[in-house]
């Protein structure tokens, strides 16, 4: 079950109030119970940091130096580590990969080696697009992957994609689905670009 106790952009604004409470020990402001995922706000050095736990053992930290800058941090954060699809890559990344468990491993592999051909493609897309130069940037790489999937999929109805990952229903329970775009809802139903 995922749970989101305050928003990036409240971020800042909670550590200015939050005083001792924060300067002393941390405040939960995301978890990710499925995954053992929490994510707290706390203090280093007069800065608030960003402090990812899996199964009680620290992960990932970062500081922030901005109102702007903290929410950045923190929804670049969430997109990691409370999406069911990215948070198995981004645990393995870290070398945490013990910490994901709890996913079927079979369902992980396939995840893992789509996403690897995804990548591949993609920056082969990238290489033609730009007269043979390569973009390195993972971010960047996965960024485009994730809006043309999503683009073909609502825009054209290219459905039959792919891309194994887990969704959640509306009860918030997870399920493994290889080809998700047959089955994903989405928020922005009138979103203009891909009517």
């Amino acid at each position: 079950m995922k749970e989101v106790h305050y928003e990036p952009e409240e971020i800042w604004p909670l550590y200015l109030r939050s005083g001792k409470e924060v300067a002393d020990g941390y405040l939960l402001i995301a978890e990710y119970e499925d995954f053992g995922i929490q994510i707290y706000l706390t203090e280093e050095g007069s800065m608030p940091v960003i402090a990812v736990f899996a199964d009680d053992d620290e992960v990932y930290e970062e500081a922030t130096v901005s109102q702007n800058d903290c929410t950045q941090t923190v929804k670049k954060i969430y997109d990691d580590f409370l999406d069911p699809q990215r948070v198995v890559q981004k645990l393995i990344d870290l070398g945490a990969d013990d910490k994901a468990g709890s996913i079927d491993k079979d369902d992980e592999d396939l995840i893992l080696d789509r996403e690897e051909e995804l990548r591949e493609a993609m920056s082969d897309f990238f290489s033609v697009v730009l007269d043979g130069c390569r973009v390195t940037d993972k971010t960047i790489v996965n960024d485009c992957i994730d809006h043309f999937l999503e683009y073909i999929a609502r825009k054209w109805g290219i459905e039959d994609i792919r891309r194994p990952m887990f969704l959640e229903d509306e009860n918030g329970d997870e399920f493994f689905e290889e080809y998700p775009y047959e089955v994903m809802e989405y928020e922005d139903e009138d979103n203009p670009i891909y009517k």
